[in-house]
């Protein structure tokens, strides 16, 4: 580089075109590093490595397809009561609350028994004379007090009924089913439900006092179309799923079939199954009933793309590329389809990323 300075420059200014001159080339040789610099990034993102898409494969073959049948329905507990006082009085305590589990026996609640409780002394005074009576009409007749039960049924009935002890017994087994009848207990096990009976009220206010359920073991109700109802037999296996996706998917069996078919052309079925710990009764369910079709070849749905108005599976050849291969499903169901014959057992398909493919695209593996 040449400076070329005026004869009445002085010694500032040729400094100051010095500096100047300088910054102008290296600004210039930064400017021609960053265009090299960008020259290497387009070269590398048309590199043919850096646009290969990354795929997802499988290995296709041989295997059982499910046919799906969908139905929907709702969960009924297989063993439910709604209890109610067999008595009439105010409620003096109530010893559970709604979702309390409870064991078969429990007390639950308790109404006044005062009444009742009079009335069994009463009866049983009743029945202690009514004893003495039939000892009495024995040793009229000629018979020993402790001879009773040698007598023959019909003398034995004629001195029980004679002597208002067939009656005062009776009397007695009324007044004691009434007392215990002022203590609700529960008759199997499970969770209360619908209470809402409260203390120091009659029990005649309330229609029940609570609803008992076991869910431990359910049913659903569901229907199919008769076209797919030849195919559901007594204990073949259902998936019940509720609308709820926490609580998961849970195996059934066909319990009964209606051998008939309804005006909307349904035939009404059951299936029962166990709980899992998230279902309730009265739960809407999703019921899938699944037909075996053996030695099928299935893709999952992922694998599967449209184009041009027909469905298409990318197959992996040589490690790289993807081959366009046109199919046709033969059935479906909520993941899968069941491909004819275009594809083979041994096939690697791509199954993830395959959208944007074209025929022979280059590819890599994930």
């Amino acid at each position: 580089m040449v400076l070329l300075t005026h004869k009445n420059m002085n010694f500032n200014q040729q400094a100051l075109v010095l500096i100047t001159m300088l910054a102008l080339f290296a600004c210039k040789q930064k400017t021609d590093e960053t265009n090299a610099d960008q020259a290497d990034v387009e070269l590398q993102i048309d590199g043919i490595a850096e646009t290969k898409p990354k795929v997802d494969t499988m290995h296709l073959r041989v295997s059982d397809f499910n046919i799906e049948y969908p139905s929907t329905g709702k969960l009924i507990a297989a063993q439910k009561a709604d209890l109610r006082f067999k008595q009439n009085d105010d409620i003096m305590q109530i010893f559970v609350a709604n979702g309390q589990h409870v064991v078969a026996g429990q007390l639950l609640a308790v109404i006044d028994s005062s009444i009742f409780y009079s009335r069994f002394r009463q009866a049983k005074l009743a029945a202690q004379k009514a004893e003495i009576d039939r000892r009495d009409m024995l040793i009229t007749l000629g018979y020993n007090a402790e001879s009773y039960h040698s007598l023959s049924e019909n003398v034995k009935t004629m001195i029980d009924v004679r002597s208002g002890y067939s009656a005062a017994q009776n009397s007695l087994a009324d007044a004691l089913k009434n007392l215990e009848e002022t203590r609700l207990r529960a008759p199997f096990s499970g969770i209360i439900s619908n209470l809402e009976a409260k203390p120091f009220n009659s029990s005649s206010n309330y229609k029940l006092f609570c609803t008992l359920v076991n869910d431990s073991r359910l049913e659903v109700k569901f229907s199919l179309l008769e076209s797919e109802a030849g195919i559901v037999s007594k204990g073949m296996n259902v998936e019940i799923e509720p609308y709820s996706q926490a609580a998961g998917a849970t195996i059934g069996s066909v319990s009964e079939i209606n051998p008939m078919v309804d005006e909307n052309g349904m035939v009404q079925m059951k299936a029962v199954l166990q709980n899992n710990g998230h279902l309730m009764d009265g739960m809407n369910v999703k019921v899938k009933v699944r037909q075996v079709l053996p030695s099928r070849i299935i893709v999952p749905k992922e694998a599967v793309v449209p184009r041009q108005g027909r469905l298409v599976v990318f197959k992996l050849k040589s490690d790289s590329i993807a081959e366009w291969n046109y199919v046709t499903t033969e059935f479906e169901n909520s993941k899968s389809y069941c491909i004819k014959s275009e594809l083979k057992p041994g096939d690697t398909i791509i199954i993830s990323n395959n959208l944007h493919l074209a025929h022979e695209a280059v590819v890599r593996l994930k």
